[in-house]
């Protein structure tokens, strides 16, 4: 009482029960049942190995759709330069002969593009470290200041800068000319600075105090004439090296000093140069050059001068500039945001940090108003986002 009968008496009454039926034992799956199941298993790893061949296609069309329909809206907006095409490394210019020859190239250019990088820049004690300069045919050269010293600037480089015929095209040309003039006595002449342009096109209006830095123009630029990806990757360059050198992010200068210089420097370097020119032509089409080169000499003279450089205007648009169209491919927009305009800012300019980041479009709030800027889309994405705002 209470116990199991043993499996084998078990399996015995069941085959006394059903006499016809064949005894069959369980080791595993055997014969037919077997190669059916491995038939299966194959069919599924082929049906996967398909699967993602056909989603890494249908990946490389729609990246290759992405970058032609790019192509295709820069080629729309008479972009110069094509934006797949694979750029040349910079050259690295270090010895007196290379300087010679690499001037000798670009004093037969009509304009180029010029930055500078250094420790903390500016006159004694800051340095010069890196001279980078871009060609129209896109040749980046950095000219290798801590290396050549004086040397740089008496195998041809003051040669260059003081030319009058070859325009110097920088952003922000303030720290720039004063680093040159008074450490190295170089006095710039026909000089361009991109961001008096910049202003004058998009933010013509004296009510807009503070000067907009090179990554609101770049982003500007790129929201017509750059795929995302290759922005993206832009980007990542730039972050990269702004902690390295940036003692706010737990850089130091110095690393401008080191050498060989890192490769992500070499490549930040070029950045700052390689889209100065195409977006100076991006913009460029209803401004003479003469008004803002006038702008560019004036501030160049008041801040070698008082060595004052400050985050808002330091320069006026005259008034022949005064509402010209924003150029083809961009929207400016304005709207009535009276009541609003602090929860539109946000607390420490959170809210309109978040907006300007999410819709890729720059606002400016001011006098209860809300002027919005940049591509079409960007303008209409950043205009729903603040219409929500304001009904919730």
């Amino acid at each position: 009482v209470g116990s199991f009968p043993p499996a084998s008496s078990t399996r015995g009454q069941a085959a006394r029960r059903h006499p016809g039926r064949p005894r069959v034992r369980h080791p595993g799956v055997r014969g037919p049942q077997r190669k059916s199941r491995a038939a299966m298993t194959a069919l599924a790893v082929l049906t996967a190995c398909a699967l993602i061949v056909l989603s890494c296609s249908l990946v490389e069309v729609l990246a290759t759709r992405r970058e032609s329909s790019a192509l295709v809206n820069a080629a729309e907006l008479g972009l110069e330069a094509t934006l797949a095409e694979k750029r040349a490394p910079p050259k690295i210019i270090d010895t007196a002969e290379a300087c010679r020859s690499a001037v000798d190239a670009l004093l037969e250019e009509e304009e180029i593009a010029v930055d500078l990088e250094g420790v903390d820049l500016g006159r004694s004690p800051g340095r010069v470290c890196i001279l980078q300069v871009c060609g129209n045919d896109g040749t980046t050269y950095l000219f290798d200041i801590t290396t050549l010293q004086e040397s740089a600037f008496d195998s041809g480089l003051r040669e260059l800068l003081e030319s009058q015929s070859v325009r110097k095209v920088f952003y922000d040309v303030r720290a720039d000319a004063d680093a040159l003039l008074h450490n190295h006595g170089v006095r710039m002449q026909s000089t361009y600075d991109l961001q008096v342009l910049f202003h004058a096109v998009f933010f013509p209006e004296e009510t807009t105090t503070y000067l907009k830095g090179f990554k609101t123009a770049l982003e500007m630029y790129a929201q017509l004439a750059m795929p995302p990806d290759a922005f993206t990757m832009l980007k990542e360059t730039k972050e990269v090296g702004h902690r390295l050198f940036d003692p706010v992010l737990g850089g130091t200068y110095e690393v401008w000093d080191q050498r060989p210089l890192l490769p992500v420097l070499v490549r930040y370097c070029a950045t700052d140069v390689e889209h100065l020119l195409k977006m100076k032509a991006f913009w460029n089409s209803s401004v003479p050059c003469s008004i803002i080169e006038d702008i560019t000499r004036a501030r160049i003279e008041r801040f070698t001068r008082l060595n004052y450089r400050s985050a808002t205007m330091d320069f006026s648009i005259p008034d022949d500039l005064q509402g010209i169209p924003v150029p083809r491919g961009y929207l400016k927009l304005t709207m009535d945001i009276r009541g609003f305009a602090g929860k539109v800012i946000g607390r420490r300019g959170g809210t309109i940090r978040r907006l300007e980041e999410d819709s890729r479009a720059f606002i400016n709030v001011e006098d209860n108003q809300a002027e919005i800027i940049g591509s079409e889309e960007a303008v209409h994405k950043a205009q729903r986002y603040i219409q929500d705002l304001l009904t919730f």
